[in-house]
């Protein structure tokens, strides 16, 4: 059975994808923006690094824990609603960090805009199969991915002129006309009320704890573990904790009646290999955006704002390639579009590989090309089959599985870059000693870390072998 849809006219759904895009957008611009204004709130509130980086660190973790409670509660209750609730929070969260008076309050209000990040990024994907007609919804998701790596990559540059010109407050301020708007555009748009079959299911408060902790420990590890070490015993009890919660939320989830997440979603190889999928390539773009600057500055000579121009190559390609991939997707469809981006990253990633001190900036441009068109398409034609097979009623839960798998492949890809670039330089095994070290080593491990991007790639176009078309469920 096809998902039920509200009818809209195209003026209408245009608009919705907007105000739901914006989410997005507004959530992944407070990850990325913040990093500019740390030295000035240090300065401003007499602190140090170690305690202003816990200003992103407390957002993370709010953000990346909650998503499956979140994404189930939009199910049971109405996406709809907890949409509208997300943006309240958010908006709400984003005004009090710009008037706390204190570092410790605005961590703490930190972590409330975090959760209303969550409930955002938990609860777009129901918004849009409840609301847009299937050939709506590829151009949809073709939004999601511009909005998605604009938040990103606009972040730092608007950043730092908010903090030059009118102060660090302004980074959160900039949230308020948006969660306005977005707000009064969900009460026009929205009829808040839930029109999959009703159901006396209610939250599991078990298994979202368990979940909760699950996932703050296994995030707060890749937080702990590259600073303090995998073996310090911190580390360890970290480990310690998340194997304990998994293994509860397991036991939870195979006994409750009204599971946060349904096990047996996994036994859909389609959806299965799709978020692997998903994982491998966030594990990419993560790795490469974080061994990029080391590259380009050490071997290539380039400054920090020269770096920062050359990525900018990434989002513009997806700001170009995203409408693109939303049409191609219409046209050939999610299957093929999926396919023909991983024979772009796939290839791509030899492109990548083989930068040297003396490639040409022409061939560097077009690799980037290739590869930012490559990875437009896959956000676009993966997030339709995800989502296309994701049960009527279950579609928050799978958006928040998604958002979680996509958190944990961008965790990844920094920690498995880090560590083949560290292990290739001489003596210590330490980013700290990459200036100290030969431009044959610095790209000796530059190489051998791409060679992970290429493996990541290769298993996904592996993959995209075996999924199969749903036809029970048409995302466009």
């Amino acid at each position: 059975m096809n998902h039920p849809h509200v009818e809209m006219s195209p003026k209408r759904a245009y608009f919705l994808i907007v105000t739901v895009a914006m989410a997005l957008f507004m959530v992944n611009l407070d990850t990325s923006i913040i990093n500019v204004a740390l030295p000035t709130m240090a300065s401003n509130f007499h602190s140090d690094p170690s305690d202003v980086a816990k200003i992103i660190i407390s957002y993370l973790l709010a953000l990346s824990s909650t998503l499956l409670v979140f994404g189930r509660l939009g199910d049971l209750k109405g996406a709809d609603k907890l949409f509208m609730v997300g943006y309240s929070v958010f908006t709400v969260g984003s005004l009090l960090c710009a008037l706390a008076p204190n570092l410790n309050y605005l961590i703490a209000f930190r972590l409330l805009q975090g959760l209303g990040g969550a409930i955002l990024y938990s609860n777009w994907g129901p918004i849009f199969m409840k609301y847009l007609p299937p050939q709506f919804r590829a151009k949809a998701f073709g939004a999601i991915t511009i909005a998605a790596g604009s938040g990103f990559a606009v972040g730092p540059p608007v950043g730092g002129y908010l903090v030059d010109h009118l102060g660090w407050r302004w980074v959160f301020l900039i949230n308020i006309p948006f969660g306005l708007f977005a707000l009064f555009s969900c009460f026009k748009l929205l009829n808040k009320r839930n029109i999959h079959n009703k159901t006396d299911a209610r939250i599991d408060i078990p298994g979202a704890l368990t979940s909760i902790f699950m996932l703050f420990s296994l995030f707060f590890l890749f937080e702990v573990g590259p600073k303090r070490g995998w073996t310090d015993p911190v580390s360890l009890g970290v480990i310690a904790s998340f194997v304990i919660f998994f293994l509860l939320f397991l036991f939870r989830e195979q006994r409750c009646k009204s599971p946060l997440i349904k096990l047996n979603l996994f036994k859909n190889t389609t959806l299965s290999f799709s978020l692997i999928s998903r994982t491998m390539v966030m594990l990419i773009l993560s790795g490469l955006s974080f061994i990029f600057p080391f590259f380009f500055e050490t071997v290539r000579g380039l400054s920090p704002s020269q770096v920062g121009l050359v990525l900018m190559i990434f989002p513009l390609t997806s700001f170009v390639g995203g409408p693109l991939a939303g049409k191609l997707g219409s046209k050939i469809g999610k299957m093929k579009t999926n396919f023909l981006s991983l024979v772009f990253l796939f290839g791509s990633g030899f492109l990548i590989w083989t930068f040297q001190s003396t490639t040409s900036w022409t061939f560097i441009i077009m690799s980037f090309i290739v590869f930012g068109f490559g990875l437009a398409l896959f956000l676009a034609g993966n997030i339709g089959i995800v989502m296309g097979n994701a049960p009527r009623g279950n579609e928050g839960m799978v958006t928040a599985i998604n958002s979680v798998f996509s958190i944990l492949g961008s965790a990844l890809g920094v920690i498995f870059f880090q560590l083949v670039y560290s292990l290739h330089l001489p003596n210590k095994p330490g980013l700290a000693d990459h200036l100290n070290a030969s431009v044959k080593a610095l790209t000796k491990g530059y190489q051998y870390a791409v060679l992970i991007a290429i493996a990541a790639a290769g298993i996904s176009l592996l993959l995209a072998f075996f999924l199969k078309e749903n036809k029970q469920h048409n995302v466009g």
